[in-house]
């Protein structure tokens, strides 16, 4: 491309955007190498509080005194984020039993007297 400000690609990550695989498996990453919060923040280009939450989210409590300690994995805590994302929406108002009635008369509506709007 011949311009200098172009917006096909993006190199910086956007605020207020949730994490995604690849940058969980970063976290994992760097946080197995024994870097800080600060500096792994710094590779994901996000908050150091993010990558706390983060870890602190996605790493299980040691159930035991024997044993390894327990790791953060990318992949738990991904699939953790789409099973909390699935409960994160409003439900549709449409579904309550209060609205019954009114739904059965504008489908009576609809189909009788031929609304269309």
């Amino acid at each position: 491309m011949d311009q200098s400000h172009f917006n096909t690609i993006e190199e910086t990550r956007k605020s207020g955007r949730h994490l995604s695989l690849e940058e969980r498996g970063v976290i994992q990453a760097l946080h197995r190498k024994g870097y800080s919060l600060r500096s792994i923040a710094a590779e994901v280009n996000c908050a150091h509080t993010t990558v706390f939450y983060e870890l602190r989210r996605g790493t299980p409590e040691k159930r035991g005194s024997r044993g390894r300690m327990p790791q953060y994995t990318a992949k738990r805590e991904q699939n953790a984020y789409l099973e909390h994302r699935k409960n994160s929406r409003k439900p549709c108002k449409v579904d309550h039993d209060d609205c019954e009635p009114f739904i059965q008369w504008m489908a009576r509506q609809v189909r009788e007297a031929r609304w269309s709007h």
